[in-house]
């Protein structure tokens, strides 16, 4: 019990909202994904903020799930993945990460390297 009140005080101190570990269900997907639109709601956040941080998880989320099922990793074992969704003052991040095959490092990098130097109007585009 000490520990699990360990991680909470470094979540709060770290502004993590969500931590989700495991595989990406249809089902976790959905449930994380209301928690998600509810606590922005409650926080009264304008309607285009909610959809801009909603449409960035199912994004991820989705993308997760599409490369594990493309590459026919176990839905068990091989595709734990992780999702975290952090407050830093009025900002949102959120950030995923899965297991990947070694020969696609290269590809994911590049594609990456990309997507992180648009800027806004390209990444909307």
């Amino acid at each position: 019990m000490h520990n699990i009140l360990k991680i909470k005080e470094i979540f709060s101190k770290d502004g993590i909202l969500i931590c989700f570990n495991g595989s990406f269900t249809h089902g976790i997907i959905e449930e994380i994904g209301n928690a998600i639109r509810s606590h922005l709601e409650e926080e009264h956040l304008g309607r285009d903020r909610i959809t801009d941080v909603f449409a960035v998880y199912v994004e991820q989320t989705q993308n997760v799930r599409n490369y594990l099922k493309n590459r026919d990793l176990s839905i068990h074992v091989d595709s734990t993945a992780i999702m975290l969704i952090v407050q830093s003052g009025s900002d949102y991040m959120l950030c995923s990460g899965n297991i990947i095959v070694r020969k696609d490092v290269d590809s994911l990098r590049e594609k990456l390297e990309k997507i992180n130097s648009l800027d806004k109007m390209a990444l909307k585009t």
